[in-house]
């Protein structure tokens, strides 16, 4: 997803300095998004900030999401749980909302562990990640090489497969497309060792009564589809899950 605006209004000095009793913290926001201390909300979040912080609560706000993939980030909310950190994805700021709750937690968990406290955890978080080849199911952009059906492309093999029924309505939709999608677990011997029909589906309504049909068909084709090439993570092969998106539109 990417937004084409950036929030609101840019302190004077792009920091923010908070002086209380002995201690002062500055605190720097992202240098492409503009944040406005002095606004009421910024300051209500600073309010929830600190009595959360009295609470003993410390959070991580993680507002990447979205502009990059963290690979990492099942094993980055692992290390700082055991900090106490409760780690949380915010995913980026489309809606121009101020993220002065984050800022204060950041001074405070820099306060009690250092500077380079979080980027160290990065470190130690992706080394997990990588670490766990062996066991770990890793999701298709996590790794380096996809794994593939040996018969060729997966869901066009499957799609050659379907015998719709007599009374399928063949007439494309207006502005959308008729799929069904499979997530399928890929273990780092080249097997299919389970699958499930994805929530996400889309039929036109003439032929939503056929999607058991459909999703029985393409379950029998799918039990003999087992010789496939693993996926790969630094050279090494992994298990993985990957969605089989199966189009029921195009030609067949």
């Amino acid at each position: 997803m990417i937004c084409g605006l950036w929030s609101c209004k840019l302190d004077k000095e792009g920091t923010v300095i908070e002086k209380e009793e002995k201690t002062v913290r500055t605190i720097k926001p992202p240098s492409n998004y503009y944040t406005d201390f002095e606004s009421e909300e910024c300051k209500l979040q600073i309010d929830s900030a600190k009595i959360d912080v009295r609470n003993g609560k410390l959070v991580y706000e993680d507002n990447s999401g979205g502009w990059v993939i963290i690979r990492y980030d099942d094993e980055m909310e692992e290390i700082l749980n055991e900090y106490g950190i409760e780690y949380k994805e915010t995913g980026p700021n489309c809606t121009l909302e101020q993220e002065c709750y984050g800022y204060y937690m950041d001074s405070m968990i820099t306060q009690k562990f250092g500077k380079d406290f979080i980027r160290q955890v990065e470190q130690k978080a992706d080394s997990l990640f990588l670490s766990r080849w062996e066991t770990k199911i890793y999701e298709t952009w996590e790794i380096d090489e996809l794994p593939f059906f040996k018969e060729g492309d997966a869901e066009i093999y499957i799609k050659q497969r379907i015998k719709f029924p007599k009374n399928w309505d063949t007439i494309p939709m207006e502005f959308e497309r008729e799929f069904v999608t499979v997530d399928a677990f890929i273990n780092n011997e080249g097997k299919l060792v389970n699958w499930e029909f994805h929530k996400l589906y889309n039929l036109k309504k003439s032929n939503e009564k056929y999607l058991s049909e459909i999703r029985g068909q393409i379950n029998q084709t799918i039990k003999k589809m087992n010789q496939w090439t693993p996926g790969k993570l630094i050279d090494k092969a992994v298990n993985s899950r990957i969605l089989l998106d199966i189009d029921l539109d195009k030609e067949r």
